[in-house]
């Protein structure tokens, strides 16, 4: 009799040992889960107060393992300039060859064109190394000479193409990337031309005038996605009396808010 209720205890207590052991790992699982939840949690208590919390600043995550940035610009550029200021040199017409040179009216209105420019720049979190390329176009120019041999010529129009080299330094609060960069590089401006009469000159040539750009910038991006911004540039050229610029642009970035 004995025997026969040992033996029914034994055979009921094994299905209660192993529930047991499986509600044991249960637990310990789920405790492993809450605990890496937790680790990753932006935001931990400080106090004994309760919500009392402090939490990581605003895409934190993203500044792990990030050495090298790529970032790919598409601007909208506006420069502003004074025109050439006795820029000279020769050119083909009509199979002669003439000297040339291009004045500008002290008191006119400066020069405002409108145009393209796109960028691709490398680097660290930090600081960046690019270059940049730009078109921009003026419909009219505001008392510009071309004198071509021994004739006077009206520049009705401007084109400024650019090439630059850029290195800047950022730093990100938030949702906003603040910064300063430098750009040097070569500016080839073309400007053609017309008769002030109309007739009795020689067939509209385009003369050129090629200079150097040295310019210091503010800018600042507003991230709109981990990898999407949108920002302003203003520039100025200290070596060029009413040199300017003013960007709009939107940069896709290769590396989640730069890595920083």
């Amino acid at each position: 009799m004995s025997a026969s209720v040992s033996r029914d205890m034994e055979l009921t207590s094994r299905p209660r040992r192993w529930s047991l052991l499986a509600i044991a790992f249960a637990l310990v699982g789920s405790a492993g889960r809450a605990s890496a939840g937790h680790s990753s949690h932006p935001c931990h208590e400080t106090s004994t107060v309760v919500g009392r919390q402090r939490c990581h600043r605003f895409g934190a995550w993203s500044t792990t393992a990030h050495p090298l940035t790529l970032d790919f610009d598409l601007g909208l550029v506006s420069h502003r300039y004074d025109g050439p200021r006795g820029a000279s040199g020769t050119d083909d017409i009509n199979g002669d060859r003439f000297s040339y040179r291009l004045a500008t009216d002290p008191n006119a209105p400066p020069i405002v064109m409108v145009g393209p420019r796109v960028r691709v720049t490398f680097g660290e979190p930090g600081w960046y190394l690019g270059y940049e390329a730009g078109y921009q176009h003026a419909q009219s120019t505001p008392a510009i000479e071309a004198q071509i041999g021994s004739e006077m010529l009206d520049a009705h129009a401007a084109s400024l193409l650019e090439n630059n080299f850029v290195f800047g330094m950022r730093a990100r609060h938030d949702a906003v990337t603040f910064g300063g960069e430098v750009a040097l590089g070569v500016l080839v401006q073309t400007y053609p031309t017309r008769c002030p009469s109309g007739e009795g000159c020689y067939d509209t040539p385009e003369v050129f005038d090629l200079s150097m750009l040295a310019e210091a910038r503010a800018r600042g991006d507003l991230w709109i996605t981990p990898t999407l911004s949108i920002g302003v540039t203003a520039g100025l050229d200290p070596f060029a009396r009413g040199d300017a610029s003013l960007v709009l642009s939107l940069s896709e970035h290769l590396v989640p808010f730069g890595g920083m």
